[in-house]
């Protein structure tokens, strides 16, 4: 008899995955290219793989595909009601804990339609891959609490999520104005004051002119064009993790993304973006802008640059839907939500931690003791 199938609904709309050979339902299997039964061990090959490469969308087609809802997916969703998660709702599940906070995720009992991915980085890590990375880096915390220690050994709930972001791709044109400046030196004289003692040891102090060199600028006119590509910019689509947290996790290996399949979601959640597609190219922008007047800059010359008015525009804007995979931990102490967050690629560990005040106290009564005892040690020699 077949165990129940307890599968994510990936935002393809396939909810579950059966065992070709006892017809159990199926997990992708972190670090391989299939899905194994957990119930006779069966190994199942990803169904339809192939070589193809992770496509683009074009950016303005793909705006105009979603304000005539064409090209998009109506799914199930589930709502924490603590951090306002939203993910997508496995089969046969209306209430399940928030893998970010540790709240309820209840059923939404509403869909949306929302973007299909073009692209997935499966899991490379396993759960207990990730557990063992967390407690390595839980080791490692100074001032952390022993109830923290004694939970990671025991082990924490940590649950395996794929990160919605999104990617662009654009070539930029940049016409600018500002001010080239060049450095050029000048002999300069001062008068300054000077305490001098004679023989007799009586000082006397007195005007004195000195020369020192001085550097100034000369400033001149600029203004010219500048041209930058850019490559898969990633901006989070998620809201339900700390942007500057999540951040911390990377790089991220895009060279290993697979073309989406809805079986690398199989037995994982799927966070459902809530930045658009529009709204997160503008942030794009914002994360292009430093290495557009970095090539301004460079373009004006000189020894310093003045930039007064930069006008960028975007050609052939490309773009990508893709889901990243991270182990996740929501931790609670003394009231207060605390999470820990694997990189499922690279192992990286990144999260918020609690302090003891009790190892802290210690520890500074401990250096008190020690100062004491060393003025103390110095009093008895001098």
């Amino acid at each position: 008899m077949a165990k129940p199938t307890n599968s994510p609904t990936a935002p393809g709309g396939v909810s579950s995955f059966p065992c070709r050979s006892c017809g159990a339902g199926l997990a992708y299997t972190p670090g391989t290219h299939g899905l194994t039964c957990d119930y006779c061990g069966t190994d199942n090959p990803l169904p339809g793989t192939d070589d193809s490469a992770v496509e683009e969308r074009d950016y303005l087609q793909a705006l105009a595909q979603l304000r005539q809802r064409h090209d998009t997916i109506n799914t199930p969703t589930l709502r924490c009601s603590g951090c306002g998660a939203q993910v997508d709702r496995p089969p046969h599940l209306d209430a399940m804990p928030c893998p970010f906070c540790g709240y309820g995720l209840v059923d939404e009992k509403i869909s949306q339609r929302v973007l299909r991915p073009e692209a997935v980085l499966p899991f490379h890590l396993g759960e207990q891959e990730a557990r063992d990375a967390f407690r390595r880096w839980v080791r490692r915390l100074w001032f952390a609490p022993g109830r923290l220690k004694r939970d990671a050994r025991a082990g924490h709930r940590l649950t395996g999520v794929y990160i919605p972001y999104w990617t662009y791709d654009t070539h930029t044109t940049s016409d600018y104005t500002g001010q080239r400046g060049e450095h050029y030196w000048v002999n300069e004289t001062y008068w300054t004051t000077e305490t001098r003692t004679d023989s007799h040891g009586r000082t006397r102090s007195q005007q004195v002119m000195k020369t020192r060199r001085v550097r100034k600028t000369r400033w001149y006119p600029a203004s010219g064009r500048v041209s930058v590509p850019f490559d898969d910019v990633l901006v989070l689509a998620g809201r339900s993790l700390p942007e500057a947290l999540v951040n911390k996790l990377t790089p991220w290996d895009l060279e290993r993304l697979q073309p989406y399949q809805d079986a690398y979601l199989a037995g994982f959640l799927a966070e459902r973006y809530q930045l658009g597609v529009e709204p997160g190219f503008a942030q794009a922008q914002q994360k292009m802008a430093p290495d557009i007047r970095y090539a301004v800059k460079r373009d004006i010359g000189g020894d310093e640059q003045r930039i007064h008015r930069v006008t960028t525009q975007y050609h052939n804007i490309a773009f990508k839907h893709i889901l990243l995979p991270v182990w996740s931990c929501a931790y609670r102490f003394n009231g207060k939500v605390y999470r820990f967050l694997v990189n499922a690629v690279t192992g990286k560990v990144k999260g918020h931690r609690p302090y003891s005040f009790w190892k802290i106290t210690g520890f500074v009564l401990i250096l008190l003791g020690l100062a004491c005892g060393l003025l103390v040690l110095l009093g008895a020699f001098s």
